[in-house]
C-alpha cells in the first residue's frame, strides 16, 4: 500500500493511492501487537529516504527539503543504510 503521508497538526493522516485516508492512530492499529520498533523505524525511515532522492532526481540537498532533513543530516543516514 502506497502512502502519502501529512503529519500536519494534530490530525495527522496518511492516505493510500486512492486516497483513503487514516490517522495515525488508526494506522499503527494495522500494525500488530508486537513489533520490533527499532526495525520499523528503520524500514520506514530508509523507504522514505530512497523514495525522496529517487522523486527528487537524485539531488541529495532537494530531497532533504522534502524530510525536513538537513543536507549533511540525509547523508549521515544515507551511509548508515547502505553497508
Amino acid at each position: 500500500m502506497l502512502l502519502r503521508i501529512n503529519m500536519n497538526g494534530p490530525n495527522a493522516v496518511a492516505a493510500n493511492q486512492f486516497g483513503i485516508e487514516l490517522t495515525i492512530e488508526q494506522l499503527a492499529a494495522q500494525l500488530p501487537e508486537h513489533v520490533e520498533l527499532r526495525e520499523l523505524l528503520a524500514k520506514l525511515e530508509r523507504t522514505l529516504i530512497e523514495r525522496a532522492i529517487s522523486t527528487s532526481g537524485g539531488v541529495h540537498a532537494e530531497a532533504a527539503r522534502r524530510l525536513g532533513l538537513s543536507r549533511s543530516d540525509l547523508g549521515y543516514r544515507v551511509g548508515k543504510y547502505s553497508t
